[in-house]
């Protein structure tokens, strides 16, 4: 019951939500992001991830949510790397981000545009 339940929320919500998984190694389509408005976008943690992945997430403008999720049972001692090109280069192209998860990633250093993401005034 479950999956049938998952398979009907991934198929209502395909044009809002965008999932990677462990399966999912090429990036995203320019064709993908000018076709549907992605407000939600959630990826596996791997060891290493790295900015190619979402390099064409840049010209995804409606893109509210950016969410590192886990497979199976988390090893709260598992760590796992993301690339600073991702929080330096990414993460100020998204102006109408409002949830950022990246649990679980050693991340040694935050760059100071992190702190002027700010929700658009509509």
């Amino acid at each position: 019951m479950h999956d049938m339940i998952n398979d009907l929320a991934t198929s209502v919500s395909c044009d809002f939500f965008l999932r990677f998984d462990n399966e999912t190694k090429e990036g995203i389509s320019k064709k993908t992001l000018e076709s549907t408005a992605i407000c939600h976008m959630s990826f596996v943690r791997e060891d290493y991830v790295a900015y190619e992945k979402f390099d064409r997430i840049k010209s995804a403008e409606t893109l509210r949510t950016f969410l590192a999720t886990s497979v199976g049972v988390e090893n709260i001692w598992l760590t796992f790397h993301l690339s600073n090109k991702i929080l330096v280069d990414l993460l100020p192209e998204l102006p109408s981000l409002r949830v950022l998860c990246l649990s679980y990633f050693q991340i040694s250093e935050v760059p100071k545009s992190i702190g002027t993401l700010r929700p658009e005034v509509s």
